[in-house]
């Protein structure tokens, strides 16, 4: 068995601040950056505003569903 992973999403400032991350890096990223990189890392979860007031958790399906999304969209704009 191997352990689950869990990637970290924060939707602003004061939510990330809240999950206080010392010593964890981070970085800002659009949406249409973060989700494509997801895919490629593979986490069996991405957990959003984690400690925070308003939360949640998408699966490894749902992330792959967006990208899927992503790409309809990117086709889309080149013709």
């Amino acid at each position: 068995n191997r352990e689950r992973s869990s990637a970290l999403v924060f939707t602003s400032w004061a939510s990330l601040l809240r999950f206080e991350p010392r010593g964890l890096p981070y970085c800002r990223l659009a949406g249409t950056e973060l989700f494509p990189l997801l895919q490629e890392v593979g986490p069996d979860t991405l957990a959003i505003n984690p400690r925070g007031e308003v939360g949640g958790e998408l699966y490894r399906h749902e992330i792959e569903s967006i990208c899927e999304g992503l790409e309809r969209i990117r086709g889309r704009r080149e013709r």
